[in-house]
């Protein structure tokens, strides 16, 4: 097999990078899986289901409540509504919507003719060629976080790549959401197996989102007020071992901001300042 040239390598060395697209725009009509008589039939079903048979809401109070103030029946845990009032509120969901990503650039519209490629979701195990087939792991649900990311094709993280077991159940989703938002600048799901799980996602994602505002938003008068304020308490002549105390709190404070934030964009040069008493 001949060897390419010098020239062919520098070539392809020096091509211009064509970034990946966040997600693809379907350009092909629909293909209809069902005939017309064939979705009434199955619209007829779901409808005897709703008002007649019900749907029930196990564990769930609030749910109960909320169907009920605006008026559902409600019998135990199992809600009944009329079909046509359900299919009003289902006409009120908007028929796209964007999710947003940490890079505002990977930000993906869902609905419509978008097409939104991601991994797999909920693998138990995991397989490569030192360790074998074996249980998930953090360590492997980390690097196939950051594969996803790697990968042009794939336009949206998932969230369970393959399921952490050597991590307890009670933080998983914690420790999962972390990877994510750290490991990737793409857009990414929450955990959904229960109400505080749901929540803890929604906190964590206006954390992020709301540090990226301030990085970009924020001028930077702002993040040398720490710096200056550290810069008096050490030369100030009535420093003390408290004021000292307090100017190092805030400057690795500082130094922990930039590098939580700092991923997405280049990293400020800061000076050293070495507080001593």
């Amino acid at each position: 097999m001949a060897r390419r040239t010098r020239a062919s390598r520098d070539r392809l060395k020096n091509k211009d990078h064509v970034s990946a697209s966040p997600y693809i725009r379907r350009s092909l009509p629909f293909f209809e899986v069902l005939e017309e008589e064939q979705i009434v039939r199955l619209e007829t079903q779901v409808d005897w289901i709703m008002q007649d048979v019900g749907i029930a809401f196990r564990d769930d109070p609030e749910a109960l409540q909320l169907w009920q103030q605006h008026g559902a029946q409600i019998e135990g845990d199992i809600v009944r509504a009329p079909a046509d009032w359900v299919r009003d509120l289902c006409a009120k969901a908007p028929s796209q919507f964007t999710q947003l990503a940490r890079n505002p650039a990977r930000s993906v519209t869902i609905g419509g003719k978008h097409q939104v490629f991601a991994p797999i979701y909920g693998a138990p195990f995991v397989r490569d060629l030192e360790g074998g087939r074996r249980y998930g792991d953090i360590a492997s649900f980390e690097k196939l976080v950051k594969l996803t990311y790697l990968l042009p094709s794939l336009h949206h993280g998932g969230f369970v790549t393959c399921e952490p077991c050597d991590v307890p159940v009670s933080k998983r989703h914690l420790d999962m959401l972390l990877a994510h938002m750290t490991l990737s600048d793409k857009p990414h799901l929450g955990a959904i197996t229960e109400m505080s799980r749901a929540q803890d996602s929604v906190d964590m994602a206006e954390s992020c989102l709301a540090a990226r505002r301030w990085r970009i938003t924020a001028s930077s008068w702002v993040t040398s007020i720490p710096i200056h304020l550290c810069w008096w308490i050490k030369w100030s002549p009535k420093r003390s071992a408290f004021t000292v105390g307090v100017a190092r709190v805030l400057w690795w404070c500082l130094l922990f901001s930039l590098a939580q934030w700092g991923q997405s964009r280049q990293r400020r040069v800061l000076p050293r300042l070495w507080l001593r008493q």
